[in-house]
Parts: C-alpha cells; structure tokens; sequence
C-alpha cells in the first residue's frame, strides 16, 4: 500500500503537489487583495500569510518559498497600481520556508503556541523588520529613524493581530484533521542520526523476528521509553482519538464488539489487540483487516531505527505499540479500540492523552506480581487509565472494586457508567449465537457465547451511548448490525463438527468459571475431552479443579511459549488430583488423540491458554 506521506525528509514534487501548492496560492492572492482591510497605503490587515504557511508545513520549504513567491506575484501585477516589486517578496518566501522548517516541529504536538513559535521568525524578520526598513527607505517622506520608528510601530500592531488569526486559522484547520484525511499531514520524522532506506529493505518475516527478538524481551514497567520513541516518531498517537480498554477479563471481545459497531457507523477503525491468536497481523486491523505484510514491514524498518538510537531500549509490547500507533497515524483512522496489554497506569498503551472513553472489563486475580494481590488493588491500578475530565465506562463488580473506581473518577472529574446488567434479558442461545435484550434495545443478536458475553455488550452499548453523547454519529441500525457481525476468534469458538471442537481462550480461574457455565448451557450430558496446556506461572491448581467433574480424560499438550508448563508435569497434577490425563510430545499428536477419544459423538474442548491455539488450529487442518 502507498504510504499517505513520503518515507523519507524529501518531498517529490508530484502532481498533487503542484496542484495543492496552486490552490494555497490562489487562496492566498484572494485573502491579501479581496479579503483585506486597508487602513492606509502601507497597512493592510489580511490572513494572506496562512496558506503560504501551510504549503510549507505540508510540502517542505522549497515548495512553501515557491508558493510565497508566485502569491506575491500574481497578487501584485493583478491588483497593485505600483506593479511588483521583488524588493518585498521576501516576506511572503520567508513564510512558506518556515512553515516548511518548523513542519517536524508541530507534527509533534500541534498547538496554539506551537504555531505562534513557529510564526515569529517570518513576522519579526521579514513582515516586521525587513519591510520596516525597506519602506522606511523608499516611501517614508522625512528622515530614516523617523520612518522606521513609524513603521515597525505599526507593523508590530497590524501583525500581532494579524499572527493571532493566522495561528487560530490553522490550528483550527487541523483540528478537523483536514490534512490527516488529505493524506498530506503529519510529515514523516527526520532523525540526522539515522540513515534511512527508501524504498523498504525488510519483508514481514524479518520484521516479526526483529520484534520478538531476546534483547526486546521482558516486561518493564513504566512509560518513559515508549513516550521516548513516540517523540522521535513524530508522536502519531497525538493525531489519533481512542476506545481505550483495560481490565482482567473480556478486553478483547468487548474490543471486537466496539470496532464492528464503530466500522458499521461509517468510521474507518482501528484494533489493537494481545495477544494474537493465529498470526501477529492480528494485532493491528484496520476496518476488520489485518496489517499486510507489506505494511508491517514498511513501519517497523521505519521505526526500528528510532528504537535502536534510545539510550534504554523499549521491551517488545512497546515497540509493537510504537508500531501500531504509527501504522493506524498512516491509515488515517478515525478513531482507534485500543486494548491495554497488562495492568493500566503503567502499560505503554497508557501514554494517550484523554480518550474518547475509557473502559474497564471484568476484574480478576491475575498478574498479581505487577498489579497487586487484591483485586481492590488490581481495579486501582487498572483505573490508570482514567484520565482528567474524561468519560469512563465500567463492568459492574463487588461493592468494593466499584467504590475504588468510584473514587477515583471522583478525584479525577471522571464521568462514570456502569453498564447495564439488570437489563440483560436471554431471550434464545445456541452456538450459532444468542438473542438477547438489553434495557430498551430488544431483540440484539450476538454470535459470541456465553452469559459473560451478554455482560460484555452491556459494556459495550455504554461505550456506544457515551461516544453517542459525545458527538459520534452512531444509528441504532449501526449498533444491531455490528454485533451480530462480531469475530473473536478462540473465545468457545466452534472450528469443527466431526466430532465437534471447540477452541476457548481461558486461561485464569476467571476464565475458567465462564467456560464451566459455557459447558453447563451448551454441552450437557457431552462426552467432553480437554485438550489442554497451560504456562507456568498460571495458578493452574485453582483453575482445573472446578472443571474436573465435567472432563472425561485430558489430553495434555506443552503451550509453544517459554513460560510453558511441560504436558508432563501438567498430566502429573491432574493425575495427582484424580483425573485420567495422558501427555502427548506434540500439539498434533495431541490433536489426534483428542480427536480419536471424542468419536463421532463426543467433543473436543481446547482451553488453558492462547498461546496453543494457532497450532492446534493448524494440525486440525492437517488431519
């Protein structure tokens, strides 16, 4: 795909180009002779200067000096009774090289004050102080110093009005993300420490290989290095607006739910997810598309030598983060589901400014070495995300975990949901799916299963209604069609019939109590073999205890993962606990014998971790 803005610091003079350039200078002739005040010969109050600027900041420094040039040209030998005089085109140049030198600069974080900074030097050294002495030489009848205090005195007035407006003018241009849409805005980041290659060097395979490289390893707390590379990207979550969503529990489908309905609305939409299932591209969609091979490839060289120049590396969830942010700046998206990986205050996702909402997901006991080992404690630091003045949307919990995030959207003038259990009504369900109400929405179809599903979209229609009150246009047709077209793919996801196979996600105790539920409403009286691997640090005890009575025989599987536990040790402890479990060498000898135990009649359930379910999905291909 064709990136929206060069690769390199060069801006090649396309057609495009030369065409926009033309119409700024057009706009620019109309705004200094047809839209101005002339209190004199030598004031005139016009925002001429802002289309020069912005040729500029959008196309670099030649085409903006080009664009202040041809303004004043044809401005003066169309309109001015004097002819042109080349003597006072610098001004105008000067406007369009600075737009072209600070471009990088405001890319950065585009601002009021950001763009007067950038306004200073074209205004004092040209509109100001060059012209200043130039008139003051050539039209001024009397002595120099009387001329050129005269002059700068009123120049310094007429062009710190007029500054103002052109700063306001263009600031206001950008908020609309006029440019972002053009596909002309940001620029791409320049860095003299850093040799670029264009056109791209790296496939998609050397590009996953250099993110899950081992010095990227580890899990790091703290924001610091990836604030650090966003700032040499150009900090492109800046021009991006967000669903963010933390929690133990659900992210991931309340995501998915969230970016259908958005992608319904017209919205193009972003989805960032961990981990991934089948492939890393999952990781990055766009409109319900992976990132291409192509794409992956063009942002991580792009950002590979950023990361490498940083005194402290990032760890690989950061960097695949930076990569995201990158890719979803050059996809133009509108809004952006962003799912936190681990935790909320401190994960690298947490570097957004306010989001369009924040969301937390169910809260459990998990990753307690991080986050805490209450989940009064897991619920605070997940709150992280809650930002000043922002919205907030919540799964309902214990008294206790919701008077914590009470609190805290209280002290932070957060506004709150809590999303709407009570009017949960399950009309229907089978594993095509389940038609459910939910308050005044009747009759809503989702293909996800499960009760805790149903609890999921509540969240999810508060995120919608907040976006709704918000300003987002979003029809109830829009709501209704996003989630019966809703894929989460390894979430009691039927992927086979013969016999039937079911592939579930879970992997805590939390999820493990959802799948007991998903067995008891789906599968009652099933003959059921557990195809299952776990990781180590897992509290693996407390998970399979409850789901022991519903298992006839467990097939043990070792998950492709350095955390693994080894099916070994894992057929060891179900073994100890009274259960009939056997360990296999591989994910295929283990699909296999479930596959075999099963028979025609039986089901194969596959639960305990995400990690094995790309390779268990492959090998049941291969059958």
């Amino acid at each position: 795909m064709q990136e929206p803005t060069p690769r390199s610091g060069k801006r090649p003079m396309t057609t495009k180009t030369l065409v926009s350039c033309a119409v700024l200078s057009a706009i620019s002739v109309v705004l200094a002779r047809l839209v101005s005040l002339m209190p004199d010969a030598s004031t005139r109050f016009s925002i001429e200067a802002a289309p020069i600027f912005l040729s500029g900041m959008l196309f670099g420094p030649l085409a903006g000096g080009l664009v202040g040039f041809c303004s004043d040209f044809v401005g003066c030998m169309m309109f001015s009774p004097f002819g042109y005089n080349p003597i006072f085109c610098v001004p105008p140049v000067l406007y369009g090289v600075f737009g072209g030198v600070f471009c990088h600069y405001l890319a950065r974080k585009m601002s009021f004050g950001r763009l007067l900074v950038a306004f200073l030097p074209p205004v004092t050294i040209g509109s100001i102080l060059y012209q200043s002495i130039t008139l003051a030489l050539m039209y001024f009848k009397g002595p120099f110093l009387d001329g050129l205090i005269y002059h700068l005195t009123t120049r310094s007035v007429q062009f710190g009005i007029v500054t103002l407006l052109n700063a306001f003018i263009i600031l206001l241009l950008f908020r609309m993300k006029l440019f972002d849409r053009l596909g002309v805005w940001p620029p791409k980041s320049s860095n003299s420490n850093v040799k670029r290659k264009d056109p791209c060097t790296m496939n998609a395979t050397e590009a996953i290989e250099y993110i899950h490289s081992v010095c990227w390893k580890g899990s790091v707390m703290g924001l610091e290095r990836t604030q650090t590379l966003l700032k040499l990207m150009g900090n492109p979550e800046k021009k991006l607006k967000f669903v963010h969503i933390a929690g133990t529990n659900g992210k991931g489908s309340t995501a998915a739910m969230t970016a259908s309905i958005l992608q319904k609305a017209g919205y193009r939409t972003g989805l960032y997810t961990s981990p991934y299932i089948y492939r890393f591209h999952e990781r990055m969609q766009v409109n319900g598309e992976e990132i291409s091979d192509e794409e992956l490839a063009a942002v991580t060289e792009y950002v590979k030598p950023l990361a490498e120049s940083m005194e402290e590396h990032p760890t690989e969830f950061e960097l695949v983060s930076c990569i995201a942010f990158e890719y979803f700046r050059r996809q133009n998206c509108d809004i952006v589901v962003l799912e936190v990986g681990m935790g909320g205050a401190m994960d690298s996702t947490n570097v957004i400014d306010v989001p369009e909402v924040a969301v937390i997901t169910n809260i459990g006991l998990d990753h307690t070495e991080y986050l805490g080992d209450t989940v009064e404690k897991i619920a605070e630091t997940k709150a992280g995300i809650f930002k000043e003045n922002g919205d907030a949307v919540i799964y309902r919990s214990t008294p206790s975990v919701e008077a914590v995030l009470e609190n805290i959207c209280a002290q932070r003038s957060v506004k709150l949901k809590k999303a709407d259990f009570d009017g949960l009504v399950l009309h229907s369900h089978s594993l095509e799916g389940q038609i459910f109400d939910c308050g005044s929405r009747k009759n809503l179809h989702l293909p996800l299963l499960g009760s805790h599903q149903l609890k999921n979209a509540a969240v999810v229609l508060g995120i919608i209604d907040t976006l709704i009150e918000k300003g987002w246009h979003i029809t109830e047709e829009n709501i209704r069609d996003g989630l019966r077209d809703t894929r989460w793919p390894g979430r009691f996801d039927v992927v086979g019939h013969d016999p039937l196979f079911i592939i579930d996600g879970g992997h805590n105790p939390q999820c493990f109590e959802a799948l007991i539920k998903n067995i008891q409403d789906y599968l009652p009286g099933r003959k059921i073999i557990a195809l299952t691997g776990v990781l180590a640090d897992k509290d693996y005890a407390d998970m399979y205890k409850p789901v022991l009575p519903y298992v006839e025989q467990f097939v043990c599987i070792t998950p492709p993962n350095p955390r693994k536990l080894n099916a070994e040790q894992l057929a060891a402890y179900l073994q100890q606990v009274g259960a009939a479990a056997s360990p296999c060498e591989s994910i295929e000898e283990g699909v296999r014998t479930a596959v075999r135990l099963a028979g025609k009649d039986g089901v194969v359930l596959c639960f305990g971790s995400l990690y094995t379910i790309g390779s268990v999905r492959d090998a049941l291909r291969n059958l």
